[in-house]
C-alpha cells in the first residue's frame, strides 16, 4: 500500500473513531515497524503484525501468554476489517505457535459494528479496559469498614490479598502455570509501600485487612495514558476482597475512598482492566462509575 492509500485509510479510521467514542484520542499513523514486524494491507485497512515474547518471570506473564501475536489495526469499515483479519490469519498460519500463545487485537468497545467481524474470525472478547472520569458518582460507602493507606508493615497482607485476586481469576484465564506470583511482585510492593503516601489502600474489618486496592500514577501509569483522550491518568492495578467478606460492600467502601483520593490528586481519568468472564468485576466496576473503553479480542492459542 503506497503512502497516499495509507493516508486515506488513516483519515477514514480517524473519522470512524471520532464518531465511535469521544474519549478516544486522535488516531495517529500506525506504529513504526521494528525488526520482525510485518505490514499488512487490504483496501480500506492496514495493520502491523508484531510478535512479542514475554519473560516468564515477569509480571506481564501473569496476565498474558508467553508468545503473543499482536495486530495494530486501522480500518474504515467492518468489510475492510474483515479482509484485514483474513490477511492476518493467513500470516499467522505461516508461523505456527505453541500452546502458550495468543493472537490479539485491541479495539474500541463502542464500535459494536466490528463485533460480528471479530467473532466470525474466531476472536473472543477476553479483557476490557474500562475508564472512570473524575467526579463520577460512586455508591455510598459501607459502615463498619475502615479504609486506610497501607504501610510498609502491611506488606504480607498486601501480598496475600493480591494472591487472592490471582487465585480467583485463574479459572477464567487460559494461562498455563506460572512461577510464584508473590515472589514476582514482592519487591514492587515493598518499594511502593515505602513511598511517602503509597497509592495502596486496605479495608480493615475488626482490625483485619480484608480488602485491597492499589493504583499507579505518574510515570508508572504512562504506558496506558495513550489509551484515553484526557490526562493525567491513573491505573488501578489490583482490587481484591477476601472470600468471607464479599457481598458486604467492602469493595464499595474501598473504591469510594480511592476515587476521592484520585479526584483530590487531580487525576482526570482512572483506567483498569477486567476479565469479561469474571461475574463480579464487570457489574461492580460499572456500578462504580467505569465504562468500557477498549476490548482485547484474542484467540488462544494463536492460529
Amino acid at each position: 500500500m503506497d503512502d497516499d492509500a495509507m493516508a486515506t485509510v488513516l483519515d477514514g479510521h480517524r473519522n470512524r473513531m471520532r464518531s465511535v467514542d469521544p474519549l478516544l484520542p486522535e488516531a495517529g499513523p500506525l506504529p513504526r515497524g521494528v525488526d520482525g514486524d510485518t505490514t499488512l494491507s487490504v483496501p480500506g485497512a492496514a495493520g502491523i503484525a508484531r510478535r512479542r515474547r514475554v519473560d516468564p518471570n515477569s509480571i506481564d506473564a501473569m496476565w498474558g501468554e508467553l508468545d503473543q501475536r499482536w495486530l495494530s489495526a486501522q480500518a474504515v469499515d467492518p468489510e475492510a476489517m474483515a479482509a484485514l483479519l483474513s490477511r492476518w490469519r493467513e500470516h499467522l498460519a505461516g508461523d505456527p505457535a505453541g500452546v502458550d500463545s495468543s493472537a490479539i487485537v485491541v479495539w474500541p468497545s463502542r464500535d459494536v459494528a466490528m463485533v460480528p467481524v471479530f467473532l466470525a474470525h474466531g476472536l473472543s472478547p477476553f479483557m476490557v479496559i474500562a475508564v472512570r472520569l473524575a467526579g463520577r458518582a460512586t455508591p455510598a460507602e459501607s459502615t463498619g469498614v475502615r479504609v486506610r493507606r497501607a504501610l510498609p508493615a502491611d506488606l504480607n497482607a498486601v501480598l496475600a490479598l493480591r494472591m487472592e485476586e490471582v487465585r480467583y481469576g485463574a479459572p477464567l484465564s487460559p494461562l498455563l502455570e506460572r512461577p510464584d506470583f508473590s515472589a514476582v511482585v514482592k519487591d514492587r510492593y515493598a518499594a511502593a509501600l515505602s513511598a511517602h503516601e503509597p497509592t495502596i489502600w486496605l479495608a480493615d474489618v475488626d482490625g483485619e485487612a480484608v480488602g485491597l486496592i492499589s493504583v499507579t500514577v505518574g510515570e508508572e501509569a504512562a504506558w496506558i495514558a495513550p489509551m484515553v483522550a484526557t490526562a493525567p491518568v491513573a491505573y488501578l492495578d489490583c482490587a481484591a476482597v477476601l472470600p468471607a467478606h464479599r457481598g458486604a460492600r467492602v469493595a464499595s467502601a474501598l473504591i469510594a475512598h480511592v476515587h476521592q483520593a484520585m479526584d483530590t490528586m487531580g487525576i482526570s481519568a482512572t483506567l483498569l482492566h477486567y476479565n469479561t468472564l469474571n461475574p463480579i468485576s464487570g457489574p461492580f466496576w460499572h456500578r462504580s462509575g467505569y465504562r468500557p473503553l477498549r476490548t482485547r479480542w484474542q484467540i488462544s492459542p494463536a492460529r
